[in-house]
């Protein structure tokens, strides 16, 4: 059910919205006789999903045998994220596309665009990757498809994003018992979200950008003095540099092989941080009223 309302959400906002293009990207689960025939109600909001199942096509055949037998349109390269146990490395997708016809088992037919990119020469002992998409968009050419693939790419960002307000924030150990009080309490971990991930891509993709740029100058300076033990520097270190020293203090060690530090040290340090930035401004106050 969560699919189809999440749909019908996305529908309501596309209709305050027209300047927008929004896209509703779902993965397997969402492979479904029902969400096939809810799409129909909405015929001009993009959608893009994953297949899952091996469907019948209005001609007899199936649809895995009629995307094996569809051309090649190119390859699409990329580097594969890193997660636990995994590292990162980069990746070669040959890509094919058809417009079909699904005839979903109880259900009316419908037309779309199945793409499948798979991975034809993966390293040793590692499981090639595979992904068939179904789609309303057209994917006739390298161009399209190519997008289409970097819009479903994209929801492993927001799977990162949901993890940081879940476990990050720990939202759903709230004990508001009110609507009037959990929603104001959402919204600000919503942000709160946003930050970690927005200052976690933005120490990897800007490295020269000065770290009072993002950071307040206060748990800025609070990391160097925790780090280094003397006083910070008058010009403001680089953000990546400083977002290495909050991920120590949040557990990342830091060594060339853990790569660049996550959402998850990131957190941690960044609480440390507003803690040692508190801590700094009490010992202030106290120092200005005994020698005042």
């Amino acid at each position: 059910m969560r699919w189809l309302e999440g749909f019908e959400r996305c529908a309501e906002l596309a209709e305050s919205l027209s300047e927008t293009c929004l896209v509703y990207v779902a993965d397997r689960e969402c492979d479904i006789r029902e969400f096939m025939s809810r799409t129909r109600r909405w015929p001009g909001l993009d959608w893009l999903i994953r297949a899952t199942h091996n469907r019948c096509l209005a001609e007899g055949d199936k649809l895995w045998d009629r995307l094996a037998q569809a051309s090649v349109l190119g390859e699409v390269t990329f580097t594969l994220p890193a997660r636990p146990g995994r590292p990162s490395r980069p990746v070669v997708l040959t890509v094919r596309a058809k417009r079909v016809t699904l005839r979903p088992k109880g259900g009316e037919a419908v037309t779309v665009t199945a793409l499948r990119a798979r991975e034809e020469a993966p390293p040793a002992n590692v499981e090639p990757l595979d992904w068939r998409l179904l789609t309303n968009r057209p994917g006739a050419t390298r161009a399209q498809a190519t997008e289409l693939l970097q819009w479903y790419g994209s929801r492993w960002s927001i799977e990162v994003f949901f993890r940081i307000f879940k476990t990050g924030c720990r939202v759903e150990a709230l004990q508001l018992s009110t609507r009037e009080r959990l929603e104001p309490a959402l919204a600000l971990y919503l942000v709160i979200a946003w930050r970690i991930q927005y200052l976690t891509l933005l120490g990897r993709a800007i490295p020269d950008l000065p770290c009072d740029a993002v950071l307040d100058p206060a748990e800025g300076h609070a990391v160097y003095v925790a780090i280094h033990r003397r006083p910070p520097p008058v010009t403001p270190p680089p953000l990546p540099v400083t977002l290495g020293w909050i991920a120590r203090l949040g557990g990342h060690l830091g060594r060339k092989c853990d790569g660049p530090p996550g959402p998850q040290a990131l957190w941690i340090g960044l609480q440390r941080a507003r803690d040692l930035a508190w801590g700094m401004q009490l010992a202030s106050d106290l120092h200005a009223q005994a020698t005042s």
